[in-house]
Parts: structure tokens; sequence; C-alpha cells
């Protein structure tokens, strides 16, 4: 029989989930959904329906702990908990009570009336301009189905037994826990974000992932030869012959990657002259710490809650917080834990705190004066986190700070917070370490003020250079302009330092700077304190931290600082660390057989 010919190459862009490349044939996730058809019932038949119904729910309750208890043991507790947001939608009033009602009201099938409400609500959620939020619809449609498949008799929908490359509309949070990296290979849907349940799980286990690929269910078809890339976030469906091999080299590459990184985790970020960096680690959501204390990191440097925040469809009660924040704590056992307090604004959006859209968003309701204006949130997070500081050293983080009164009124009402829980006989730290994001030019002009007053102070340096730079930093056509190599972000930088250290206060630096190895002998060369970086990441700039010299760097800074264009300082970087930046790998293997003190 002959062979039948592969279809075209295409290629469809997406957005990068999980690093990493994955070869193979496409196994597609065909969605098989129970036929729910629209039925009049008898009077004596509505109660029975309505008990059926509740019973479909019980059954999915059960199902559901169950797969939340095996997921703990099998994978871990915060990956166990991606099953509670499903646990709490079949106890919601607006989907099973509101069901059991219209059943009586209208007197037609429980299937019907509960599929009805519950794409209602799938639609409003999917309709949301917020990603994070439209996310969690994925929650409710895995519910839907497991509802409806009781109520049907049917057996549950499995995943392709076949070894292979998953493809398909989406992965549901149940099928998401179930992926087996030995099957597996890679994946890529047409739905979810960054923060799903199953970019998440791909990430834990190591599975090259892509999601929000438009149109890839209808392009592609089972036994398809497709190439997953997790790091560009593409997928190339019947890739020709030369690809193919180039996209092979790249997987045994990163194969060697993971293995040397798997080394780097352990090692100290330290460099060849002995000078230790505070080596932390960016989080977006709970669930990222086991891969954070994986990666040997020295804390959590930036903790970003408005990713926390968003995976909630309401404000997180000061009881939620605590658990977060104290369980985050407890696991870091005294190491650095930096929460950045809510920054909504700008590309980050939740729909439930009422944020209005703005003609230009960037420089509207942002971060500390969105806080400040709406005291009930804010409050509630400082209750929370003061609170949660008995489980462990938590520093309080303020963004977009660009005035002396933002910095004063938060310290005030720290203060009020902390009051009112010693009046309630709450334990809680009454005096958190306090800091200041830098992230305008205001804040660099007034950084020896802010370093006066706070506990340290913070380079946030992506929006920095998006504010000093007037460049929008996601620009396809300005991308280039965004340079952390500009002399005025060098110079801005290294200000801060410099007043930060004049008051006595550490300067720490959060954002892609920090692990841009070009940018990294500079900063460094600055005195910069301590570094945040993404957890992936951690690796290569403890690479880049242990081929350099701080005495080196020093110098390099300060030749760099009296530099006019970005141009020139490459060109200083050439001449002193070689051409190659990828992880400064030149320099790794130059500096190995040179002497001690040696440069180029």
């Amino acid at each position: 029989m002959k062979t039948p010919d592969p279809g075209p190459t295409r290629v469809i862009q997406g957005i990068a989930a999980s690093p990493g490349i994955a070869v193979g044939k496409v196994r597609l996730l065909h969605e098989v959904a129970a036929a729910v058809e629209e039925r009049e019932l008898a009077v004596a038949e509505v109660e029975g329906e309505i008990a059926a119904f509740r019973e479909a729910i019980e059954a999915a309750r059960r199902e559901i702990t169950a797969l939340r208890d095996s997921t703990r043991i099998d994978v871990g507790e915060d990956e166990a908990r991606i099953f509670d947001v499903q646990l709490q939608v079949l106890v919601d009033p607006m989907l099973v009570d509101r069901t059991a009602e219209a059943v009586r009201a209208e007197r037609r099938n429980a299937a019907f009336l509960f599929r009805r409400h519950a794409l209602e609500v799938i639609e409003t959620l999917e309709a949301l301009a917020d990603d994070h939020f439209s996310e969690r619809a994925a929650d409710l449609h895995d519910v839907e189905a497991r509802v409806l498949r009781h109520l049907a008799g049917t057996d549950e929908v499995r995943l392709p037994e076949k070894t292979g490359v998953l493809l398909g509309r989406q992965l549901t949070p149940s099928e998401a826990v179930r992926l087996d990296p030995g099957r597996v290979l890679g994946f890529a849907t047409e739905r979810g974000g960054v923060t799903s349940h199953a970019s998440i799980m791909a990430r834990a286990r190591g599975i090259p992932a892509v999601v929000g690929a438009r149109r890839l269910a209808s392009l592609a078809h089972d036994g398809d030869t497709v190439a997953v890339d997790g790091f560009a976030g593409r997928v190339t469906l019947n890739p020709g012959p030369a690809e193919m091999e180039r996209f092979r080299k790249r997987r045994r590459a990163f194969v060697r990657l993971q293995r040397r990184r798997e080394r780097l985790a352990a090692a100290e970020p330290v460099t060849r002259d002995g000078h230790r960096v505070v080596l932390g680690a960016n989080m977006e959501i709970p669930e990222e710490i086991d891969y954070i204390e994986s990666r040997g990191a020295d804390g959590v440097g930036l903790f970003r809650t408005e990713f926390f925040f968003m995976l909630h469809q309401r404000v997180p009660t000061e009881e939620e917080q605590v658990a977060v924040y104290g369980d985050i704590a407890r696991r870091l056992a005294g190491r650095e834990l930096v929460v950045r307090v809510l920054d909504v604004g700008g590309d980050k959006v939740a729909s439930y705190l009422h944020l209005a859209r703005e003609r230009n968003p960037y420089l509207g309701m942002r971060g500390i004066r969105y806080l400040l204006s709406h005291r009930d949130v804010f409050r509630t997070q400082l209750r929370a986190l003061l609170r949660a500081g008995t489980e462990g050293p938590i520093s309080i983080l303020l963004p977009m700070v660009h005035a002396v009164d933002e910095l004063e009124e938060t310290r005030a009402l720290i203060a009020e917070v902390s009051a009112e829980l010693s009046r309630e006989g709450k334990p809680h730290d009454p005096h958190p370490r306090l800091g200041v994001m830098v992230e305008v030019p205001s804040a660099v002009f007034l950084a020896e003020e802010f370093a006066r007053r706070c506990d340290f102070l913070s380079v946030g340096s992506n929006d920095l250079m998006q504010y000093l730079l007037a460049v929008d930093r996601d620009h396809e056509a300005l991308r280039e302009l965004y340079d952390p190599l500009h002399p005025a972000v060098l110079r801005a930088v290294e200000r801060v330092v410099r007043a930060g250290h004049r008051e006595g206060k550490p300067v720490s630096l959060c954002g892609e700077m920090g692990s841009d190895p070009r940018a990294l002998p500079l900063i460094l060369g600055m005195g910069l304190d301590r570094l945040s970086v993404s957890p992936y990441l951690l690796p290569e700039v403890k690479q880049t931290l242990r081929a350099l010299r701080y005495d080196d760097c020093r110098e390099l800074a300060q030749d760099a600082l009296t530099l006019a264009t970005a141009g020139e300082v490459r060109a200083l970087l050439e001449e002193r660390l070689g051409t190659d930046y990828s992880g400064v790998l030149r320099l790794v293997h130059e500096s190995n057989g040179r002497r001690e003190g040696g440069r180029k």
C-alpha cells in the first residue's frame, strides 16, 4: 500500500509556553462531547431528573477529588491545587442550583439546561480581554464535560495512547495532569496561555509546548510530522528534510543544555575572583515554587502577585492570600521572599478590579496609584503580607512609585494595618522590609530620597527602559530601539545603585536586563547587590557570572559609562569579552585557558 504523501509545510505562530523542541507524529486531541438533546419532561419526571443531576454532580466531585489526591502524590501539592477551582465550580449556585431550579420551572432535561448555563459562563470568560481570566474557561469546560458524561453514562475520553506530539484546540486541566513525558513528546493547542494549567504542567514535567496557535486543529492530521518549538512559540507541520535535521540538531543541543543546567543548578553564583552575587528568581504564580527551588535560587527576588490575583474570578480574600504567602515563606525557610504588591494597569487588567479602559493605560492608573486609590484592596493585601510574615521574612515591594508621597502614604498605611492586627490579637510582622521599585524616570532622580526612607531599592529594568527610551517594548518595528546597552539606561541604573549605596541600602535588579549576557557584566560592575531573573535562566546567569572577574567588570562598567552610543558600548564589549554573547560562551572557553587577570 502506498504511503500517503505528506501535506504541505505550514508554520503556525503561537505563544511559547514551555521550552524545548519536540519532533514526532501528530496525535490529534479529538473533542468527543456527550450528546445532549433538549427533552421535555413529564411532571412526574422532574424530581427524578433533579436527583440524577445532583448525583452526576456528586460523582464528578468524587472523581475530581480522587484526581486531585493522585496528582498531589505523583506530582505535588502545588500542581494538585489546580483542581480546587473545579471543586468550587461544582458547588457554585450559579450553575448547580440554577440548573435544578430551571428543571422545575421549564420541565426540560438537566443535561440541556446545565450545558446552556455552563456555555453562558464560558462565553463570558472567553470574551474577557484579560487572558488570565479567559483561561479559566478551561476549568468550566472540564467540569461541564465530566458532569455531562455522568448524566449520559459514557466513559471518560482518554488521551491518545500512541507516542507523539499532541495537537488540538485545548488541553483541559484533568488531561494536563495525566501528561506522560514518556509518551507525550510535546503539545500545541489553539487555546490557552502561559499561566494555563496545561502550560504549568508542561514546564513542571519538561514537555515542550506552544499555546495560542490559531487554526492548528483544522490544518493538522493524525500521522503528520510536526515540530513544536517551545522557545519561539512556533509549530511547523510537515517540515522538509533540511528543516527536520535542523530541528533534530536543536533538540540534541537542548538535551545537552538541560544536562549542563542540572549541574549548574547546584553551583554558586560567584565570579572567578570570589565575588558572591545574591541570585533570586522571579515568580508569577505560586505553583512555580518547586521549579524555582530545583534551579538553585537564593530565594524569590520578585513575586508578581497580579498573576496570582488573575487566577481568581474575584479579589482573593485575606485568608486565601495569607495561606499562599505563608506557604511560600515556609518553603523558602528564611531565604529571600520579595513580594511586589498588586501591579495592575497597562497590559495587566483584571475585570473584577473595575479598571476603566484608558486611552494610554501605561500612563494611567497603574501600580501604586491604583492601590492608593483602592484602599480596601491594598489593606487586604498588606494585612495578609504582615500576617504571613510570621512564617518567614517577607519584603514588600511597591510598583510604579513616582513620588516620595506615595512611599510615605504606604508606610503610614502599613502602620495602621499593624495596629489593627494587634488590636485583633492576630500575630504578624509589624516591621516588614519595604522597598521601592525604580521603573520611571522620576524615581531615578529621586532614588536618594527613596533610599533614605525605605529598606531597599529594586530596578525594574523592563518598564524603566520603556519609559526612559519612550519605546513600547512589544512594538515589533521598534524592537531594536529597546536596548539595555543604551547609555541612558546604563547611567540610570548606575545612578540608582550609587544612590542606594550612599544611604547604605542594597539595590537589586529584576527584569530581562539581569539575564542578558551583554548587560550582566556591566550591571555587575556597577556594584549591584542582588539579581532576580526568570527561573528558567538561572543556570545561564550562573554560568556567565562564574566566567567573569568582578574586578574586570568594575573597570568595564566605568569605561562603558563614558560612552555616548549603544554601538560604542557593544564595540567595547566585543573588545573585552568577544563577539559571542550567547551565555558569554566564548568568554567561558577562552577564560578557562587564560592566565588569571588576563584580558583580551
